[in-house]
């Protein structure tokens, strides 16, 4: 799993870059999947508020696997809350795309 980068005026430092990727990678059932047959890769955006709530959770490239977007989808909502974070007077949230 990496998480891209984010967008807006709140810029994500890498300390809590970290702790994104890690609430998310802890919940992305891999062993549910089985083995697959070829390498996938799911796009996943998202928008993180100040309070640490993650909202708008979209497929911005599937996989061609259904269960293998759904697993990326539910591991990013599952990880909701996230830790606070500091925002701009202007951009109440940040946006994040995290792939895997």
């Amino acid at each position: 799993m990496t998480l891209g980068s984010g967008t807006g005026e709140g810029v994500m430092d890498s300390w809590y870059a970290r702790q994104v990727e890690q609430r998310i990678g802890q919940n992305w059932l891999k062993t549910s999947l089985g083995r697959l047959s070829r390498p996938v890769q799911t796009v996943i955006s998202f928008e993180i508020r100040a309070n640490g709530t993650i909202e708008n959770v979209k497929i911005q490239k599937d996989s061609g696997l259904g269960t293998v977007d759904l697993a990326a989808r539910r591991a990013v909502m599952a990880s909701s809350p996230l830790g606070r974070f500091r925002v701009s007077k202007t951009s109440p949230a940040m946006g994040v795309s995290v792939s895997g």
